[in-house]
């Protein structure tokens, strides 16, 4: 069984990811994401890499300085979660099957 700590920190992973994905997809560095956000560039990067937990009102100003909602940001970091708790089934049925 999962621990909730493990939970954490696969969502805030996901999060980031999702975040940086977004990022990339609109063409946008780290240091822009910060200067329209108003969030610390190496806060950026903190978040990016699943290492720290943000605020709702922090995730809104990067979802809206990303043009995506927080709702949108949270939904696909919940998305990633779920897919690779999925695959981790998976591969403990392999290898007790």
């Amino acid at each position: 069984m999962r621990k909730e700590s493990d939970n954490k920190d696969a969502w805030l992973t996901a999060l980031g990811q999702a975040i940086s994905e977004r990022r990339s997809y609109i063409a946008m560095t780290q240091q822009q994401l910060a200067n329209q956000s108003g969030v610390h560039r190496t806060y950026i990067s903190d978040i990016e890499r699943g290492s720290r937990n943000v605020t709702v009102t922090t995730a809104n100003r990067i979802a809206s300085a990303l043009e995506i909602t927080a709702s949108k940001l949270f939904t696909i970091a919940d998305k990633k979660v779920r897919d690779r708790q999925i695959l981790e089934a998976a591969h403990e049925n392999e290898k007790s099957g």
